[in-house]
């Protein structure tokens, strides 16, 4: 059953970054996660024809940039070769307001981003059963198809 699960993590955190990478081993030693810490850096991966397109998005809202996470949500749901990957956005604060700009721009679910180990290793446990083993992803996109919606 162990099939390749390339999972995209967003956050400018290192420490995070570095806690969810440990947690995902342990919980969801399927997964391949990708870090990147800025626009920049998600729109050069996407751009990147060899990189592989991943079959989940974990996105933090507050990056210490001006382009925040929702404003990288939108950019994806407007191209067709990223507007099925489902996109977790997450959050320490501001909960209410967020919530509701992430699901108005076509975010997946809205969760409050994890801080401890034994946090993380419980997030990624349930990201594995609910996105690896419960749903149906959706197909990847035909790459001949125009990246415009």
């Amino acid at each position: 059953m162990p099939r390749k699960f390339v999972i995209l993590f967003v956050d400018d955190d290192q420490s995070i970054q570095q806690i969810a990478e440990r947690a995902a081993r342990s919980s969801f030693p399927a997964a391949t996660l990708v870090f990147l810490s800025s626009s920049r850096e998600v729109k050069a991966y996407f751009e990147n024809p060899e990189n592989q397109l991943p079959k989940l998005v974990l996105l933090d809202v507050n990056l210490n940039e001006q382009v925040n996470g929702i404003e990288i949500l939108s950019s994806l749901r407007a191209r067709r070769r990223t507007y099925t990957v489902p996109v977790i956005v997450f959050t320490g604060d501001e909960l209410g307001r967020r919530a509701r700009q992430a699901y108005s721009t076509g975010a997946s679910s809205f969760t409050i981003k994890p801080f401890s180990y034994e946090q993380w290793k419980n997030y990624m446990t349930l990201i594995r059963q609910y996105w690896f083993e419960t749903v149906q992803l959706p197909p990847d996109p035909d790459p001949d198809d125009s990246d415009i919606v």
